[in-house]
């Protein structure tokens, strides 16, 4: 079978189209299969049935239902290995299409139903194969969510017109992809989502000595500000050779499949130029690295499509269905003047789980792209900001889940919302644990030219303008950098984790663990009322301390570049702790955990210290996760930690509304005292409503009253790394 011919050159040597998405030339006539030669080819041969299915009425099958309903269509039988190598077409494809767990058992049916999300709900019905279990109203939430093994529709390459009543489906080549559906893509987004997709505002000539690949010419080159580019997104993997560096600008003759196979599909979408950090970045020179690492957040905005390689684990593995890598056959029957095919399981689901997904590098690749080609194993798979798009299936959708951020732009967030985005992002997989930070820089770029700003130093972010709907109750003054950055502290581990010694243990850099952001204490503040506020002084490497309040934005956001150290020095109220492990009471504590806003990882451990009232205990959520003999043990601390006194730092209460007490708790760093210094091991959020005191161990049904005050409570300064 022929591949589709890639298309000649159309841009001329400045790099301007000739031709864009949108014009009349690239006009096609429908989003639907253009590949009709690679269709009819597999339809003409009539497939070879079993007598039982020789005997089906397929016309029959795809019955006119009401939304939401489903028909059982016939029973099946067993759908064992037997079916899988039959040499039955049609018990090959029911085989391939089965739920999860039905494959193998004696009471498999046929069913008949409208198509679920993902799979354009509403547009016509599918068949599915599950476990004959009787119940109807079992198989509509069983395929409500998506078929584990996809369901079965009408190929548009049919020699016949498809089935009045069926969803309509492609067949996939699997050694070939046809780019005609990926253009019809781009151009229905371009035609109908207009500014939903595109830049409002363009910033391409912020862009500082940006590089591009000329695909033709395979060679480096200065990108200008009228170029149209691509921009790959993929798993860049452990190692690269000396032969894979590009020597006067040429790139080097032999490239990464992923590499080789993304120039191939920059081409096959009509645009010349592509970027790829392997070789638009020279990685020897660090200055270089660095202008380009803060503004990734442009690079990926401006980029008219971003390739993403979700297929294999580093950039040899390639592009499935564009160079050698092959895709994963789909399962297809002919049948009584009809093609059969399956829609393949949902991609989204295998995106998640793909190593591309999890590495921290390409979150802000695919967060800020606005178009995104993604490549699996089976199909490709389409999302821009409003839509999103099968291979598989004969229509996109512009509405619904996709499974990117930032579907309706960055210029609407809030500057809050960079807390849940670091949540995101934290716990993903970096080879180079150094890069923890500089991997989210150009999300901190992106939020920097937000109004109000948002700053951030060593990681945490500093955001000192309060919430629009305070100045409606309150004369407040803004927020000092000082407490600003205390609320940006409130974050918490959702699970154990190791450290990264490079950044300090106040930071979320400092771990290897995915985070949780106590939203409300870090839009609205952390206070204590009637207290002296907090303070933050920022040590430097000579040793003098800085004022963190008198510190430009600038010097913030650089890390005060020569000068400062990972050291900070917090001056707060401060309280006694005890600790004590309860492991039989941790069960006791889920529901708990589950309220609040803020929860960690909890081991067993209690935080024990005095109010005015009584001893209360808090659940300790620790950051670090002790290893023994090999494993991981129930013990929470680092090896060198002996369970008994520690030190908890107040960092304040969360500022609610007047109108509002459910989220009124307070927030406290558990710090762990080294030689000369102090290091966060973990924190405690004190709930206004739930304590647990030594004689009562129900967290439930008592109220603590405000102002809480701590009868050991002390106003001391801190060291901090």
């Amino acid at each position: 079978m022929e591949r589709a011919q890639v298309p000649s050159a159309s841009e001329d040597v400045s790099g301007k189209r000739k031709q864009s998405v949108d014009s009349p030339a690239a006009n096609y006539q429908s989003h639907g299969d253009t590949s009709k030669t690679r269709g009819e080819t597999v339809c003409q041969e009539s497939s070879s049935l079993c007598s039982r299915c020789s005997s089906i009425d397929v016309e029959s099958l795809f019955v006119d239902l009401e939304k939401h309903h489903i028909k059982k269509v016939m029973s099946l039988g067993e759908l064992g290995e037997e079916a899988e190598l039959s040499s039955c077409a049609l018990c090959r494809l029911f085989h391939a299409v089965s739920q999860q767990g039905s494959a193998g058992t004696k009471d498999c049916a046929l069913y008949c139903t409208w198509s679920p999300d993902p799979y354009q709900l509403g547009v016509g019905t599918v068949l599915a194969v599950a476990r004959d279990i009787g119940g109807l109203s079992t198989m509509k939430r069983t395929f409500r969510d998506g078929a584990s093994g996809g369901f079965i529709a009408c190929s548009s390459a049919s020699k016949t017109a498809p089935h009045v009543h069926s969803l309509r489906a492609r067949y996939i080549d699997a050694i070939s992809i046809d780019f005609d559906i990926i253009r019809g893509w781009i151009q229905h987004c371009g035609r109908w989502h207009k500014n939903q997709c595109t830049q409002v505002e363009s910033s391409a000539s912020r862009l500082k000595e940006l590089k591009l690949i000329d695909c033709e010419q395979r060679r480096i080159v200065p990108a200008l500000p009228t170029y149209e580019y691509a921009a790959l997104s993929y798993v860049w993997g452990t190692s690269r050779s000396s032969d894979d560096r590009c020597v006067h600008n040429e790139l080097p003759i032999t490239l990464p499949r992923t590499i080789e196979d993304a120039l191939k599909v920059s081409k096959s979408l009509g645009l010349r130029f592509i970027w790829i950090d392997r070789y638009c970045i020279d990685q020897d020179n660090d200055v270089e690295k660095q202008i380009q690492i803060q503004q990734m957040d442009l690079v990926y905005q401006n980029a008219f499509v971003t390739i993403v390689a979700a297929a294999g684990p580093d950039p040899y593995h390639g592009l499935p269905g564009v160079g050698a890598a092959p895709r994963t056959p789909q399962a297809s029957a002919w049948v009584g003047g009809r093609c059969l095919v399956a829609t393949l399981p949902d991609p989204r689901p295998l995106i998640k789980a793909s190593k591309w997904m999890h590495r921290a590098w390409t979150y802000q690749e695919s967060f800020f792209s606005t178009r995104r080609i993604v490549f699996t194993e089976q199909q490709v798979y389409y999302e821009c900001r409003t839509g999103f798009a099968f291979e598989s299936v004969d229509k996109s959708s512009d509405h619904g889940a996709g499974i990117f951020g930032d579907q309706k732009g960055l210029q609407k967030h809030s500057p809050w919302k960079i807390c849940s985005i670091l949540t995101d992002f934290c716990g993903r997989e970096l080879s180079v644990g150094s890069d923890a930070i500089r991997a989210f820089q150009g999300v901190f770029h992106s939020f920097r030219r937000m109004n109000p700003p948002v700053h951030e130093y060593l990681g945490i972010p500093i955001i000192p303008s309060r919430p629009k709907e305070w100045t409606e109750y309150t004369n407040l003054p803004k927020r000092s950098q000082s407490e600003a950055f205390a609320a940006g502290l409130s974050w918490c581990n959702t699970a154990s984790g190791t450290r990264r010694s490079l950044f300090p243990t106040w930071s979320w850099a400092g771990w290897n663990v995915p985070i949780n952001y106590d939203t409300e204490s870090c839009r609205n503040g952390l206070k204590l009322e009637g207290e002296k506020p907090l303070k933050v002084f920022i040590e430097n490497h000579d040793g003098s301390i800085s004022d963190m309040d008198e510190q430009s934005d600038v010097s913030l956001d650089m890390g005060i570049p020569g000068s400062s150290s990972k050291f900070i020095h917090i001056e707060a109220w401060t309280v006694p702790i005890d600790i004590h492990y309860s492991p039989d009471e941790t069960n006791n504590w889920i529901n708990l955990r589950k309220l609040n806003s803020c929860s960690g990882y909890y081991s067993g451990y209690f935080a024990t210290f005095q109010s005015d009232e009584r001893t209360l205990r808090i659940p300790l959520f620790s950051l670090y996760q002790r290893y023994g003999k090999g494993s991981a043990t129930q013990q929470s601390y680092a090896p060198d930690f002996q369970q008994g006194s520690l030190l908890g730092i107040v960092l304040g209460r969360c500022e609610c509304l007047p109108s509002d007490d459910f989220n009124d708790d307070i927030f406290v760093m558990i710090v762990h005292e080294k030689e000369h210094y102090y290091e966060r091991v973990g924190h405690m959020v004190i709930k206004r409503r739930f304590y647990c005191s030594d004689a009562d161990r129900v967290p439930f049904g008592r109220i603590i009253p405000w102002p809480l005050c701590f009868r050991l409570k002390k106003r001391r300064t801190i060291r901090l790394g």
